[in-house]
């Protein structure tokens, strides 16, 4: 074996690990609610919230946006059979257990906006709600 590929041969193998084993891990539903908390990622198009939604809770439930911010709300149904529902702002979403949605929010007005479950999940449907408030 020549010595390039001797150099080469270790990043080829983590390489090929990551194809192998990397669709394994993003293709996973697992029934059991996530230990992680959801994420707000930023780029220069704009952000997306992740909003989780399991039995009987809204993760984040409170969220802060700026008027005129691009924002979309990645919904994601970890537990449980749910819905969003945002009158204020013209949001009416629901999603099955491992199931995602993406969602524009429009910010172009100020306020307070409450949302909650619009989708009868079970003993404590009443305690789905949150808040996006609009600066």
């Amino acid at each position: 074996m020549n010595s390039e590929l001797k150099q080469a041969l270790p990043a080829l193998a983590v390489v090929a690990l990551v194809i192998i084993v990397g669709p394994k891990f993003l293709n996973s539903n697992s029934n059991a609610p996530s230990n992680h908390a959801p994420t707000i990622q930023e780029d220069t198009k704009g952000r997306t919230i992740m909003l989780h939604t399991s039995d009987w809770k809204f993760e984040p439930s409170t969220i802060r946006l700026k008027k005129g911010e691009n924002v979309s709300l990645h919904l994601m149904g970890i537990q449980g059979n749910h819905g969003v529902a945002i009158p204020g702002l013209g949001i009416k979403e629901s999603m099955a257990q491992g199931e995602m949605k993406l969602v524009k929010i429009p910010t172009d007005k100020v306020g307070t906006f409450d949302f909650f479950c619009n989708v009868q999940c079970g003993a404590g449907h009443g305690d789905m709600q949150g808040t996006i408030i609009i600066e």
